[in-house]
């Protein structure tokens, strides 16, 4: 029985050292930096990412992380998108056979001025009302980019002539469930809505906190 009971303690020990802590602070600042990238992680599950750049200033996305595994965690920022997702909507119209329209929107507006290609062809901008015409082809995906924004997305119908392609919100402050790993007291960010490059951060002291 004091065998058993030694036992039982020994794995629940063992189980409870293995539950790692990704709590804390990660990212160290040079003194006078002109940019400056930390990540707090508090215990009650919330965090704060602070991005800071000579020109533009600083600001902070807040919200919440959770623990997917034992090196991946996620964050939803509180404020979310209003569409977090891009998707069109396609019709054969018999009218105007000949030509494929494409037209790009948001959740609210047209989207002038955005490059449009049909499989990676060369492209044309949006109009006044987000609308760009081409000769009759079986689209397989369209791409289009404005600026720092390029995104594709797959037609399931080559016989679509008439597409409204709705693209997600681009605006910096949201983030969701974007997946970061931690390894080794070290943050991954990987490409997507919190850089434009993959970089790693170190768990420093919670006294070098920059905001």
């Amino acid at each position: 029985m004091k065998k058993l009971i030694i036992f039982i303690i020994i794995i629940l020990n063992n189980s409870c050292t293995s539950v790692k802590d990704f709590s804390g602070l990660y990212g160290k600042c040079e003194k006078r930096y002109l940019a400056c990238t930390q990540l707090l992680l508090n215990k009650n599950q919330t965090f704060e990412y602070f991005v800071f750049y000579d020109v533009g200033g600083g600001h902070i996305k807040k919200g919440n992380w959770e623990k997917l595994n034992d090196s991946v965690i996620k964050l939803n920022t509180y404020d979310q998108p209003k569409n977090p997702k891009t998707y069109y909507n396609g019709k054969i119209l018999k009218e105007n056979s000949d030509k494929i329209h494409i037209k790009i929107r948001d959740i609210d507006f047209p989207f002038e001025g955005m490059y449009v290609s049909i499989n990676g062809n060369n492209g044309k901008e949006t109009d006044e009302n987000g609308i760009v015409i081409f000769e009759k082809t079986q689209p397989r995906f369209v791409t289009y980019s404005f600026l720092g924004i390029k995104d594709s997305i797959i037609i399931d119908n080559p016989k679509f002539n008439d597409i409204e392609i709705v693209i997600r919100d681009f605006d910096s402050p949201y983030l969701t469930d974007e997946k970061i790993i931690i390894k080794k007291n070290k943050v991954k960010i990987p490409l997507g809505n919190l850089t434009f490059r993959e970089f790693e951060l170190k768990k420093i002291n919670m006294r070098k906190k920059q905001w």
